[in-house]
């Protein structure tokens, strides 16, 4: 429930729904004009509930955020999946329901959101209940119009039962998405049936609004396939389960605490997949949170109370206190000369939260648009704009990461968290006449050098802790690789040596065969053609002599001092022949890149391969052939990017296992794996950050000098 909104559709799409539904015409006082109008299949509901919200979890989200714009105080997720043959998710909140007009007007416009600062002000009177009143505080988490399609990416069909009050009868609506498979029929000619008489079973809420859906397309009662993924669980519920707690931790900085998740199911893999979720417990369960409060006494004096909470992943890996408690702190002098923060307190007593998430939990927790800001700020439950928003970085978590020359563990996408302040309790701090801001006096300087003061006490405390954690890892993948790499010139020997043999026996059969040759009785004609034949092959005996050799002089590679820029020169330098061939032009974008520690011989291959693939690469008819070369940072170090523009690799998505994919020339994927195993082996990876119709993005991460030097020690 970010304040920037929910991302996760395309504006061109929902202009296109919007468009598809529009019922006005224009014309001139001229001349009478002529138009086209759309009129909608009624399959585009497929398209609209399939692949507008492709994830299952982001589709339950979509009803997480209209329950919370309600102003429920509890919704209720319950997994009826022990029998798949009926299984069934029920979807209940205490919010405040709808009539038939409000169902109409909302649920029937599809792209029509009356929460959208876009909609016309239309006043509807709610009866006065605590919902009606959580609503009217709550700022909208999702406004978007297309939320209701979920239902369809999730079962075959929803009943729908909504009320204000207990004293109103339920309104009951069914969707049967299967009334929507003819393409011939327009959307407006399926009729959804609604009646009062067909109240909802054992209702867990008595007014509000409960959904059924029913025939679920997906299982849920199994495990994630493919690798542990850093941060994530294993299972469906248990994913679920963690994008349910990313969504609503960002609440514990507002006054709208008041909303609890309740996910039960009637099979689980794991007990911790479901359970009772709330803002405060989904922010303890992030690997790190570190709350602080800073007070000031009648003498000026400023006490500092801070606690950390690390997760169960984090506590148990890193060994570490669960809970840590510092002893409170006066600013002192030499605690303010070593912490860099001033010694007065002039914006007044404030207090705040961090949170540090896994990298690939806060990829995840963007997706979701849980987490799309950095530390907020809060005036009395009010964000105070733009802190944290956007690219706003008032805490200076980047100048952090340049500081330490990019080796910052905690990044931008891992951070976040909130400061709160009051008008009572910091009245020197005063808003801008355009509210876009604090006016920067010396009370907002003393505010914001303590917060920054704070992160970076926050950042060095478990800096060493990450470090350990990440390098253990990278470590454990570079030894398997170099196991994997060493198994493989073992082999290579191996074979290198079985092939000498029978090459030392063709040598001895083509002397004798020259010997036969040069006999009396053999006709002269037949002797030149046996003897011409015979010094064809050993010359071929004697290159293969050579490149047996080759194999069997093998030696370990060593790792040394690579230029990136002039390394990904001479691989370009070396296709460029092959891609001119193929029609195929190579742009290459590589800045002030630094060095890295790696294997050059190895590190060539393992970039050549990949470069290779990006220009053979099937390209639709009548597309320019691109490829592309550039390099970005991740976690400080050099990540060097190959994307082409051909028809992607089939079957495969972002982050597929390499080891698990095919070729498309007819032997298996052995040139990636065999690149994936040259970055492990390098203390890197090779990732598929994308793959489609408009072609692939290949990753080849790599250590830079400092970090691969350390893995030699």
């Amino acid at each position: 429930m970010s304040p920037a909104g929910y991302t996760g559709v395309t504006p061109d799409l929902l202009s296109f729904v919007r468009a598809s539904f529009s019922h006005e015409s224009h014309g001139t006082d001229m001349q009478q004009e002529q138009f086209f109008r759309f009129v909608p299949s009624a399959r585009l509901q497929h398209y609209l509930g399939s692949q507008l919200i492709a994830d299952p979890n982001l589709a339950i989200i979509e009803f997480v955020k209209n329950a919370y714009d309600a102003g429920a105080a509890n919704l209720y997720l319950s997994f009826n999946i022990a029998d798949q043959q009926s299984s069934s998710l029920i979807i209940a909140d205490d919010g405040t329901g709808m009539d038939v007009a409000s169902f109409e007007e909302n649920w029937m416009h599809p792209g029509f959101s009356i929460k959208s600062p876009d909609a016309p002000h239309r006043s509807r009177r709610l009866p006065e209940s605590e919902a009606a009143g959580r609503e009217a505080s709550r700022i909208p988490a999702g406004e978007k119009g297309i939320g209701r399609f979920a239902a369809g990416r999730l079962g075959d069909a929803l009943d729908v039962f909504t009320r204000s009050t207990q004293g109103e009868q339920w309104l009951h609506v069914r969707f049967d998405w299967h009334a929507f498979d003819d393409m011939t029929k327009s959307l407006h000619h399926v009729g959804i049936p609604y009646d009062f008489d067909t109240p909802p079973e054992s209702p867990p809420v008595q007014a509000g609004t409960i959904l059924v859906i029913s025939g679920l397309n997906q299982r849920w009662d199994t495990r994630v396939p493919g690798r542990p993924v850093v941060g994530r669980s294993r299972t469906r519920l248990g994913r679920l389960r963690q994008d349910l707690e990313l969504l609503i931790r960002p609440l514990t900085a507002t006054s709208n605490t008041d909303f609890t998740i309740h996910l039960d199911s009637d099979a689980v893999l794991e007990e911790d997949d479901i359970g009772t979720i709330t803002p405060s417990g989904a922010a303890k369960s992030t690997e790190y949170q570190y709350t602080f409060q800073f007070q000031v006494n009648e003498e000026g004096q400023i006490k500092i109370d801070r606690e950390l909470r690390r997760g169960a992943a984090a506590s148990n890996e890193d060994a570490g206190q669960r809970v840590e408690r510092f002893e409170a702190r006066d600013v002192t002098p030499d605690l303010a000369r070593v912490e860099g923060r001033p010694m007065s307190l002039e914006c007044g007593p404030f207090r705040g939260m961090f949170l540090y998430t896994p990298p690939q939990a806060a990829h995840r927790a963007r997706k979701i648009d849980a987490v799309g800001h950095g530390v907020l700020l809060y005036r009395d439950g009010v964000l105070v704009e733009p802190y944290g928003l956007g690219s706003n970085d008032w805490v200076g978590v980047s100048a952090r990461k340049a500081q330490r020359q990019g080796h910052a563990l905690i990044q931008p996408i891992t951070f976040s968290g909130h400061v709160l302040i009051s008008r009572t309790g910091n009245p020197g701090l005063r808003d801008m006449s355009n509210r876009q801001g604090l006016i920067e006096d010396a009370a907002s300087e003393s505010l914001v050098s303590h917060v920054r003061a704070e992160f970076a006490f926050f950042e060095g405390h478990i800096y060493e802790e990450l470090s350990k954690r990440w390098a253990g890892k990278a470590d454990k993948a570079s030894k398997e690789a170099a196991n994997i790499l060493q198994g493989s010139e073992f082999r290579l020997k191996a074979v290198a040596h079985s092939l000498g043999q029978p090459l030392l026996g063709l040598s001895a059969d083509i002397a004798s065969l020259k010997a036969v040759a040069r006999r009396d009785e053999v006709p002269i004609d037949i002797r030149e053609q046996l003897l011409e034949i015979s010094e064809s092959a050993e010359k071929h005996i004697e290159q293969s002599e050579k490149i047996v050799r080759q194999f069997l002089d093998i030696q370990p590679a060593s790792r040394e001092r690579v230029d990136l820029a002039q390394l990904v020169a001479e691989v370009v330098g070396e296709v460029s022949a092959f891609a001119d061939s193929l029609g195929v032009q190579i742009e290459v974008d590589i800045g002030n890149v630094k060095d890295v520690f790696v294997s050059r011989e190895l590190v060539f291959e393992a970039l050549r391969e990949v470069v290779r693939n990006g220009i053979e690469a099937n390209r639709p008819q009548g597309r320019q052939a691109l490829l592309r070369i550039s390099e970005h940072e991740h976690m400080g170090d050099p990540v060097l990017d190959v994307i082409d523009n051909g028809s992607g690799i089939p079957g495969v998505s972002p982050d597929h296992p390499v080891d698990l994919i095919g070729s498309t020339k007819g032997r298996p994927g052995q040139g990636l794996r065999t690149a994936d195993l040259i970055m492990r082996d390098s203390l890197g990876r090779l990732r598929i950050a994308r793959t489609g119709q408009d072609g692939s993005h290949i990753e080849l991460h790599m250590p830079d000098l400092v970090s691969g030097l350390r893995s030699e020690r």
